[in-house]
């Protein structure tokens, strides 16, 4: 028989929460630090108090990160509630596994039995020179060990629903707090980030393979890259001077760059050969930043769909190329621009693909 498991992630929820206070006081710490003297210049200039503006200031961040400390407590507490919930279910699972191991070895005992009397019976005398008594003891024997086996089958199978019922609704709690901690982050790195990873796009999220509507939803280790490549505001040539510094970082390089066609978002033959053979000398541990762009023709709207596409389908090439595909890749889309030729649209019109090591 199948053993079934229940996964426990609730250790997990809770050290991540436990990290969560931790990020709090470090936020807090940078928010309250004394402000810059060009700052208290400028507000003594408007008339008023710089040290004022600074309490009500400290005040309300103070308000709003006991407000997020209290959420956090909240949750800490429904974790460990859950926890509890499913220390309690886990030693009921095991109770119940071992009866019903014990009616297994109960079954197989008395299987043993009627086949060995089966067996006797069947090297026996004919049964017209078996005393009566001893033939009815047979028959009731059987008759009893067979009931006995209906009886055991359905008490298995009792448990076997009985256990799918708790693999069930534990999976559901799994899924409950995976989306707990999931907003918790959100929270916590956006009093950490703020605007930097603030959506951009006012469009509707597009429901795509590997595509991140959301900049809090970007892993820990591609943040500064899209950070970095979406405050650039200058020209071709500032540009080039951000991909040398973010080169000689170490940590990120621009490894390809996909060109498309007017309005297109596949990839020619040509492309898709590059990039499998570029993927072959990757690091097993280097995650990809797919992030697409469309040049200034056509709406914004449509734009922003196709660099989302684009990204999108590039980053599933990627993913059917590598191991851990949901962890190491991840695709964004800044929509139309002209960072890469003022003068001609067809430049603009690409995919780039970054590795982050």
């Amino acid at each position: 028989m199948n053993r079934l498991r229940i996964p426990n992630v609730i250790g997990a929820v809770i050290t991540a929460i436990l990290a969560g206070f931790s990020a709090l006081f470090f936020v807090a710490w940078i928010i309250t630090s004394e402000p810059e003297e060009s700052e208290n210049a400028a507000l003594e200039s408007a008339g008023k108090n710089p040290a004022e503006t600074q309490d009500a200031e400290q005040q309300s961040t103070r308000d709003e990160l006991e407000k997020t400390l209290a959420e956090l407590s909240t949750s800490k507490e429904r974790a460990e509630k859950a926890l509890a919930i499913e220390s309690e279910r886990r030693a009921q699972l095991e109770e119940a596994k071992a009866k019903q191991d014990q009616l297994i070895q109960l079954l197989q005992s008395e299987k043993a039995s009627a086949e060995a009397s089966q067996e006797n019976a069947t090297k026996s005398p004919e049964p017209d020179t078996l005393a009566a008594g001893d033939l009815d003891k047979l028959k009731k024997q059987n008759e009893e060990l067979r009931a006995a086996l209906g009886k055991g089958k359905k008490e298995i199978a009792d448990r076997k629903k009985q256990l799918a019922e708790a693999q069930a609704k534990c999976a559901e709690e799994k899924k409950a707090l995976q989306q707990q901690l999931r907003d918790l982050r959100r929270n916590l790195d956006g009093a950490v980030y703020g605007e930097q990873l603030k959506p951009a796009a006012e469009f509707p999220p597009l429901d795509l393979p590997f595509l991140v509507n959301n900049p809090l939803d970007l892993k820990a280790p591609v943040r500064p890259l899209f950070i970095r490549l979406r405050e650039f505001q200058g020209k071709p040539d500032a540009l080039e001077k951000l991909y040398s510094e973010l080169k000689e970082q170490g940590i990120h390089s621009a490894r390809h760059k996909v060109p498309f066609g007017v309005g297109s978002d596949q990839a020619s033959d040509e492309e898709t050969a590059k990039i499998k053979e570029m993927l072959k000398s990757a690091s097993s541990k280097s995650r990809f930043l797919v992030v697409g762009y469309a040049s200034a023709d056509g709406s914004e709207k449509d734009n922003f769909e196709l660099s989302s596409r684009r990204a999108s389908n590039i980053a599933e090439l990627i993913g059917s190329e590598i191991k851990n595909s949901e962890e190491a890749v991840q695709a964004v889309y800044f929509g139309q621009t002209d960072r890469f030729s003022a003068a001609e649209m067809a430049p603009n019109r690409i995919v780039e693909i970054w590795e982050v090591r």
